[in-house]
């Protein structure tokens, strides 16, 4: 009788990666007091160039979240919000290797929020304003960066830049 040895070999999942905490875990101090203000802009461009460059100097990356209507807007951290599957809705996945996906997200559920809103100046003045309405929340759940040279946001060009 022929006697067969088999090998197996134990695959453990991988493990978590040390750069991505949970969702509820707040890593930062509060930053608010970094932000409010009682200043006024009158266009929109330029309350998120401003939120942008406030975060820059404090090593955070804050992006346009969107709009609920044409009288508010919201700045959010660019690791806030979920990471979207490609893959069509109702289809089934089938991979065209057996290589593991080793790709991950810089998106944390990360809760830092600023509210903007859209208001006039007086009753008697017809003059409209944007104006920091709160933050939301000033924490943020991910480490900050030391620097940022090697974000990609420091990496794009300005118009000056665009126009040579």
């Amino acid at each position: 009788m022929d006697k067969t040895s088999y090998k197996f070999e134990i695959v453990l999942p991988p493990s978590p990666m040390p750069s991505q905490p949970n969702a509820n875990e707040i890593l930062t101090e509060d930053s608010s007091h970094h932000y409010l203000n009682d200043l006024r802009w009158k266009d929109k461009e330029d309350a998120k160039k401003w939120a942008r460059e406030r975060g820059k100097s404090i090593m955070c990356v804050i992006v346009y979240n969107g709009s609920t209507n044409d009288r508010h807007f919201q700045m959010v951290c660019e690791c806030s919000g979920e990471s979207k599957s490609h893959v069509k809705k109702g289809t089934l996945y089938e991979p065209k290797t057996n290589r593991k996906n080793t790709t991950f997200t810089k998106k944390t559920k990360c809760p830092f929020k600023l509210q903007f809103k859209h208001n006039k100046k007086s009753v008697k003045s017809e003059e409209w304003y944007w104006y920091l309405e709160k933050v939301v929340c000033g924490r943020h759940n991910h480490p900050t960066p030391d620097t940022l040279l090697s974000h990609p946001y420091a990496a794009r060009l300005n118009d000056e830049e665009n126009s040579l």
